[in-house]
C-alpha cells in the first residue's frame, strides 16, 4: 500500500471510529480563553464539543453562544458547565435558542460541554456557533 492510500485508509478509519479511537480522542478539546472568542463551529446534534476552561482565582464569568443560520427557528443550543469531577456546576438559561451561563467560579478546570437540540423534522447542517466569554 503506497503512503497515500494509509493516508486515506487511516483518515476513513477515524472518521468511522475504528482502530480503538473513538471520537472524543480523535477531536481535540478547545481551551477558552477568560475574555474572547472561540472558532466558529457546526453546532453538534449528534455528539457534544467540549472546551476546558481554567480559572486561577475566584472569578465571575459570563459564557454565551452567538450563532448564525436557524438557531431559535429550527435548532437551540444547549450547555452546561462541569468541575473537575463531571459535577455540573451550572445549566444555561435558553436566549433565542442560544445559551447564557453565569457563575462564580472557584480555582479550578472546568469543561463547557456544548450540543444542539433539533426543534422540528428538518435536519440542519449550516448552523454554526461561537462561544464568548467575559470576566467581570
Amino acid at each position: 500500500m503506497n503512503r497515500s492510500n494509509f493516508v486515506i485508509s487511516l483518515s476513513l478509519a477515524l472518521m468511522l471510529g475504528l482502530g480503538g479511537v473513538s471520537h472524543s480522542l480523535a477531536m481535540a478539546t478547545p481551551e477558552l480563553s477568560h475574555n474572547g472568542v472561540s472558532n466558529l463551529r457546526l453546532v453538534p446534534t449528534s455528539y457534544v464539543d467540549r472546551y476546558t476552561l481554567n480559572v486561577d482565582s475566584p472569578t465571575n464569568i459570563k459564557i454565551t453562544s452567538a450563532s448564525w443560520g436557524s438557531i431559535g427557528v429550527n435548532m437551540i443550543i444547549k450547555a452546561r458547565l462541569l468541575d473537575h469531577d463531571d459535577n455540573v456546576v451550572s445549566s444555561a438559561r435558553q436566549h433565542g435558542g442560544d445559551f447564557v451561563i453565569t457563575e462564580t467560579l472557584e480555582p479550578g478546570r472546568y469543561v463547557l460541554e456544548v450540543e444542539g437540540q433539533e426543534l422540528s423534522d428538518r435536519v440542519q447542517t449550516n448552523n454554526r456557533y461561537s462561544v464568548r466569554t467575559i470576566t467581570f
